[in-house]
């Protein structure tokens, strides 16, 4: 293949060739390759190890010059020139790099317009060359995806057999509870029955119109209604059951099936939900708004307050607005804020403080006892969704706003004494109910997030299966 040196194009087969020519003096005299191992003999000249080392067993003259040798010692490592020849071929790989990356485009252009010459035997090994890479990259591409296959049936293989397991301990579990209810029902069938049996019907003169029925009919009826009642909310129930005998499934305890037995029982007896008072929280007839953001009651249970858009909190006392006689409440302190709340805490040791968060990312301390701020934290620098509590440390209060920062706060300091930053918007902040340090929140990432406040660079753990954004969380402890 020719080099055109108007066009500065050469072709990529000649081209390691033309260059181990420019350098033919690292040429070994005897196989004309690239020399390995570089060994000169005591006449001056330099070969392969391997070549002179076999035409010296045949022959006691150097192969570039007869010359003869007498000595034992007729060769040596020439170590200069083998520095030499490594940094060469290290050249010539980078060279050929840039030919192939670079002129490849000017190559097949030249292809295209004649302007490059080629002889058959040359298109030849091209094609066979351009083969076998086409058959590697192919078999390679193959490899990958199917790596990338397997690691994918590793990963839902794993998954279902996780899923697996837990359907076999909460199996177990269901089974459990079934031979407990029909152990109880095998003991109670015989007294029941008895019942049964001698429950006769009084003898009442026939009239028109006029029906009886017996206890048995009577019970069936009702039990038609639960079963209907049950199969419409079976997936809710499910999920109750679930999340009751959740430590069962963890710890293999045996627990009693009682407890939601009675629940379950409750459930299908009664078919809705009878208000014992409404309150009206917007009282303005010029304000159409009335949308409640937030409803929490104090440590006690004896009062609660109501806060949302219209800028007011009011605290009502609940005794009060259950047995009131009248439809019409109204608080008993009401405090006008400056702008919409978002979020109201209870302090669980001073009864009469409240916390309130608002659009404006303000945090405020309220004493509903006089209806005064005492304090008022304004570092949040977009709305403030969530503000609590903490039950341990009573003078510590968090709060998460939509700058992806969960402030603490301390009843003692002026400013925040710490801050933990997320990388999404803060819906809902809760502490831990029996922990000074830990705290839980949910964000707009979908995941809710459990810190220790100590070690705010990072969270403990992170959960990630919710769909949407978090905008309520709870921490709960079991024992």
């Amino acid at each position: 293949m020719a080099m055109n040196h108007k066009r500065g194009k050469f072709s990529g087969s000649c081209s390691e060739s033309t260059i181990l020519d420019r350098n033919n003096e690292f040429l070994c005299p005897i196989c004309f390759q690239i020399i390995e191992e570089a060994h000169v003999t005591i006449c001056g000249h330099s070969f392969c190890y391997g070549c002179i080392t076999k035409s010296l067993e045949l022959s006691n003259r150097c192969p570039k010059c007869n010359f003869v040798f007498d000595c034992h010692n007729k060769i040596f490592p020439n170590f200069l020139l083998n520095e030499l020849i490594a940094k060469f071929k290290c050249g010539i790989d980078q060279k050929l790099a840039m030919i192939s990356e670079v002129n490849f485009s000017d190559f097949v252009q030249g292809l295209e317009t004649s302007d490059v010459r080629v002889s058959l035997p040359d298109v030849n090994r091209m094609l066979n060359i351009l083969t076998e890479r086409k058959k590697q990259l192919e078999s390679d591409s193959k490899l990958n995806q199917l790596e990338l296959m397997k690691e994918f049936l590793t990963i839902i293989k794993s998954k279902r057999q996780n899923e697996v397991e837990r359907l076999k301990r909460e199996l177990a579990v269901i089974e459990r509870d079934e031979i407990s209810v029909n152990e109880s029902i095998r003991s109670l069938w015989p007294s029941v029955r008895e019942v049964s049996e001698s429950t006769v019907v009084p003898d009442i003169p026939y009239r028109k119109g006029l029906k009886f029925s017996t206890t048995a009919e009577r019970a069936h009826g009702s039990s038609d209604i639960k079963r209907k009642r049950l199969r419409e909310q079976i997936n809710d129930l499910e999920a109750c059951y679930l999340e009751n005998k959740a430590s069962d499934f963890h710890f293999d305890i045996g627990g009693d099936v009682n407890e939601f037995n009675d629940l379950l029982y409750k459930f299908t007896c009664y078919s809705s939900l009878r208000p014992l008072a409404t309150i009206h929280y917007s009282s303005d007839v010029f304000n159409n708004s009335s949308i409640v953001s937030s409803i929490e009651f104090d440590k006690d249970g004896d009062y609660f307050a109501v806060a949302g858009v219209t800028k007011r909190v009011k605290l009502y006392e609940f005794s009060s607005v259950i047995n009131g006689v009248m439809d019409l409440h109204y608080p008993i302190v009401e405090i006008v804020g400056s702008s919409k709340v978002s979020c109201l805490t209870y302090n669980h040791f001073h009864k009469n403080y409240l916390g309130s968060s608002d659009y404006e990312g303000n945090v405020t301390i309220w004493d509903v006892s006089t209806g005064k701020r005492l304090r008022s934290y304004q570092e949040h620098e977009r709305r403030c969704w969530s503000v609590d509590f903490n039950r341990v440390d009573t003078n510590l209060l968090a709060s998460g706003s939509d700058d992806a920062k969960i402030k603490l706060w301390s009843l003692n300091a002026d400013h925040s004494i710490a801050t933990i930053e997320a990388k999404a918007n803060i819906c809902c902040v809760r502490f831990n109910p029996e922990s000074r340090y830990h705290l839980a929140f949910g964000s707009a990432d979908h995941s809710v997030h459990y810190y220790d406040i100590r070690k705010p660079k990072g969270p403990l753990m992170i959960f990630k299966e919710h769909k949407k954004s978090s905008f309520l969380c709870k921490v709960f402890v079991w024992f």
